[in-house]
């Protein structure tokens, strides 16, 4: 396999521990960052995925295929206000952001890429997860302009190809948040227009939340519900801008998963609370945290800024606690100074976590299960994901942190990748996917007087176990040289002799064919 990783410090693969765990709690011997780049690929010049790397893998870290959203810094943000950290960390730079193309990426466990869909100029992609359709695997995203103008849903077959789109109804468009496919050939996804209504006797621009459950047969609108007929103003810790023209998301949406018995769930980033919505009859059956909320909650259980609020079995919920307002990472050199001047312990600021809560829907209490911090103390407010696996692992995405952190339910790191800090990521799923693209597989050849040089890639393939390589002096006039197995997005063989043409098998583990190259002349 080729390619070059632009800007990575030296010796990475050495980082990798193979042995030893770490709690969330004790600071981890990997590194925070990883000035990393893009990867480039002889066969797929068009692609530069980000390299993903991983700083510690497990054994015990969970099987799957990791999915993710790839998205520039201070680009298509969930919350405007609070991308920087408090230190200015974590800034993008313009030379990474020209070299990693944003968009969205498949790639093994250890993050090596197997599928990558860069997003073209003027376009946003995110949100990707793997839903079930009519029974079978689809993998879904949002797709829209960068001025949200426009947007919607996309759900993608095995194959790659475009099944079917999903829009808001009711002449609104799809916010590039959750969209949630169900049994009953519906989807459930939001819209967050700006409105114009009277809030303390003021008018002012409001921008609220629109849930919408739509028919997957004609995109119609089958239920409807609107946060401002629900959710006070008031009951926002997000300041009103001083210019009532000014849009001011209140609730500032962040989360929408679904319940057994069909209710909705949603996150409120700006209201500090989790709601759960009667799917008959549109009322709170009650609120989780905030100014207003139905439940005790432990002091140890409370949370500020929440994303990704998902119910568990068991009488659980899992989300993303904010923490602050504002990202960091930890204290800055001058807050550290200034405490060493006045003599004084300084107190770190509250880092983000991943939380896991007993929750008592009857006695309204709530309570820690599990509590998973980033491992070094940093916060990310405004982007990030909690999946709680198959397991019982913890996946949490520290989105404006360039991190992906997988924990042992003892709080135990088994898995911590990072990605370019001119990037960022919106969320992460661990994945169950096979896919087999429509289109063949791509292969080039290049020769001198000894040697040829083959290399082929098939993007997205997973059932790849083998490269069948056939070469000869014309294209009608191809043998068997050499059978490879599969290295990654990209592999390399080389070829003793010169030949004039190539083609390419890609065979599956019982050796059977499942594509082929088009024969190509050797360069």
């Amino acid at each position: 396999m080729r390619y070059r990783v632009a800007r990575v410090v030296a010796a990475c693969a050495s980082m990798m521990l193979l042995a030893g765990c770490f709690k969330a709690d004790e600071a981890p011997v990997f590194p925070a960052t990883l000035d990393v780049g893009a990867r480039t690929y002889i066969t797929a010049p068009q692609l530069r995925p980000p390299v993903v790397a991983p700083m510690l893998y497990m054994e015990s870290a969970t099987p799957g295929s990791l999915l993710l959203a790839i998205e520039a810094a201070g680009q298509g943000n969930d919350d405007e206000d609070r991308d920087e950290g408090a230190d200015g960390e974590g800034e993008a730079s313009p030379e990474d952001a020209r070299m990693v193309q944003p968009g969205v990426l498949l790639a093994s466990g250890k993050g090596e890429p197997i599928w990558f869909l860069p997003a073209p100029d003027d376009v946003q992609i995110r949100t990707p997860s793997v839903q079930q359709l009519d029974g079978r695997p689809a993998l879904t995203y949002w797709r829209g302009t960068s001025e949200g103008s426009d947007g919607e849903f996309v759900v993608l077959g095995s194959n790659y190809g475009e099944t079917l789109s999903v829009r808001a109804g009711d002449g609104l468009v799809a916010a590039p948040r959750d969209m949630q496919l169900t049994p009953n050939g519906t989807a459930w996804l939001v819209a967050t227009p700006v409105v114009r209504t009277v809030i303390d006797g003021e008018e002012r621009a409001m921008r609220t939340t629109v849930l919408q459950e739509i028919s997957l047969e004609d995109n119609s609108v089958l239920f409807q519900w609107d946060a401002l007929n629900h959710i006070p103003a008031t009951d926002s810790e997000i300041a009103a801008p001083e210019d009532p023209t000014e849009p001011w998301d209140y609730l500032g949406f962040a989360g929408l998963a679904l319940a057994e018995d069909g209710d909705v769930l949603i996150t409120g980033h700006g209201t500090g609370a989790i709601y759960r919505i009667d799917r008959e009859s549109g009322d709170l059956d009650w609120r989780l945290g905030g100014k207003a909320s139905d439940f005790v909650v432990d002091p140890e259980a409370a949370f500020r800024f929440p994303r990704d609020a998902r119910l568990l079995p068991g009488g659980r919920l899992s989300l993303v606690d904010g923490a602050t307002s504002s990202a960091h990472r930890g204290l800055t050199a001058e807050e550290l100074e200034e405490a060493e001047d006045a003599g004084e312990e300084p107190a770190p600021p509250p880092a983000s976590r991943g939380l896991v809560l007993d929750l008592n829907e009857v006695d309204r209490t709530a309570s820690v299960a599990a509590s998973f911090p980033h491992p070094f103390g940093w916060s990310s407010p405004g982007a990030g994901s909690h999946q709680v696996l198959p397991t019982g692992n913890s996946l949490v995405t520290w989105g404006e942190q360039g991190a992906i952190t997988e924990f042992a339910p003892s709080g135990e790191i088994v898995r911590h990748l990072v990605f370019p800090a001119s990037l960022r990521s919106s969320g992460a799923e661990l994945v169950e996917w096979s896919g087999l693209p429509f289109v063949p597989p791509v292969v080039d050849a290049r020769a001198d007087d000894l040697a040829t040089r083959v290399s082929v890639s098939w993007n997205g393939a997973t059932p790849v176990n083998r490269w069948r390589i056939w070469a000869g002096p014309s294209e009608d006039e191809l043998e068997v040289v050499r059978t490879v197995p599969h290295d990654g997005f990209e592999t390399e063989a080389i070829i003793d002799g010169a030949f004039e043409s190539v083609r390419v098998d890609a065979l599956d583990v019982i050796g059977e064919r499942i594509g082929s190259s088009a024969v190509t002349p050797v360069d």
